[in-house]
């Protein structure tokens, strides 16, 4: 991390900075799930739920995200801040500086670890939202079954045939003998 990533109050500027943007996703997201239990009428209504629905889930998953990680870095602030006012009490000795200094070492990865797992769910909820569609895979209303997905050209290999299942043996049974082959002739 960089010099500037150590420092407490810029950290806990970030931390209020998602909590703002929290604050405003929480608003929108209020206001899409009033548009989508609103009682609407016309042609058009259920489409329009149903994309006031797919924003607000989107909306959502966003505001998860900026919680979760606002609150990472306030808490990785806080704790940055007191090992730093412990670091510069002056009757410390050697030791115990390096011990402090191996834990604000052990506390970074550990933020840097959980950052990459935050950054990694907005990333997924970039990739949703710029599928076409609303990026869930459940059918609009009016279809039973989702359209089925097609692969490009130079993937496809041809039709899919399914699996063939091994047929049963039968070696206990016996043979069923047909009236006709005992008597010779037709029944």
């Amino acid at each position: 991390m960089t010099a500037t990533a150590e420092d407490p109050d810029l950290l806990l500027r970030a931390a209020r900075r998602c909590r703002a943007l929290a604050a405003v996703l929480a608003a929108v997201e209020s206001a899409l799930l009033r548009c989508e239990t609103a009682s609407w009428s016309g042609a058009a209504a259920v489409a329009f739920v149903h994309r006031a629905a797919a924003h607000r889930r989107s909306v959502s998953d966003a505001l998860c995200a900026v919680e979760r990680l606002g609150a990472l870095v306030a808490a990785y602030a806080r704790t940055v801040q007191d090992e730093q006012v412990r670091q510069r009490q002056a009757d410390l000795p050697d030791a115990a500086r390096a011990a402090i200094d191996h834990r604000i070492t052990l506390q970074r990865s550990q933020f840097r670890r959980d950052l990459a797992v935050v950054e990694s769910a907005l990333a997924d909820l970039r990739l949703r939202l710029t599928t076409p569609g609303d990026g869930h895979r459940h059918p609009p209303p009016g279809r039973t079954n989702p359209p089925p997905r097609r692969l490009p050209p130079e993937r496809w290999k041809g039709p899919i045939i399914p699996p063939q299942l091994p047929r049963p043996r039968r070696a206990h049974i016996a043979p069923v003998v047909c009236a006709r082959s005992v008597r010779g002739g037709p029944a």
